[in-house]
């Protein structure tokens, strides 16, 4: 295998794990959204979070479709790039998340 499909190989594996990672951080906030009282904030914030997630998801597709033709450096570039704004839109979920818990107590 060719270093530049490896490369891009593990890019979008960490990119899937990110993407799991914010999956699991949207369940976690349907769930306390679904309890009262309704937190206007909480709901923004999923709307936002899942218009994000379906992007890069969009995306992540892309990359993956574009795999039979090889790595080429700019698939790589590619697939860098969105392995880092996955794991920048999980991390700023997740701190939103947690303020916004916070203030509900829980």
């Amino acid at each position: 295998m060719h270093d530049d499909d490896t490369h891009l190989e593990r890019h979008l594996r960490e990119s899937e794990a990110h993407l799991r990672r914010i999956d699991d951080l949207m369940a976690r906030a349907s769930q306390e959204a679904a309890r009262p009282p309704r937190s206007e904030p909480l709901d923004a914030l999923l709307e936002e979070v899942k218009a994000t997630r379906a992007r890069l998801a969009g995306s992540l597709h892309d990359l993956r479709a574009n795999l039979p033709g090889g790595g080429h450096p700019d698939l790589v570039r590619r697939g860098e790039g969105l392995r880092s704004d996955l794991q920048r839109a999980g991390s700023e979920f997740e701190k939103a998340l947690t303020a916004i818990l916070d203030t509900r107590g829980v």
